[in-house]
């Protein structure tokens, strides 16, 4: 499975080739799956129940909100 990963700053892209690999994702990181093959099993483990709007679906939402936090944080 080919990921790309963007943490607001950087993006990196992975590859897992086996199923004993895994990949864990932080909040706040936008991920796009590029590929799956054929006869994959894409697990993915939450620690709260699916709420929609706890998602942002726009990247440059994303990026956006991002931003946000890191001002709020810097300014403390």
């Amino acid at each position: 499975i080919a990921f790309r990963v963007h943490n607001g700053q950087q993006e990196t892209a992975f590859t897992l080739n086996s199923y004993t690999q895994g990949l864990y994702l932080p909040p706040r990181h936008w991920i796009d799956i590029d590929s799956i093959p054929t006869n994959t099993t894409l697990l993915v483990l939450c620690s709260a129940p699916y709420d929609e709007a706890d998602y942002l679906r726009d990247f440059s939402a994303f990026l956006a909100y991002n931003a946000s936090l890191a001002t709020s944080i810097k300014n403390g």
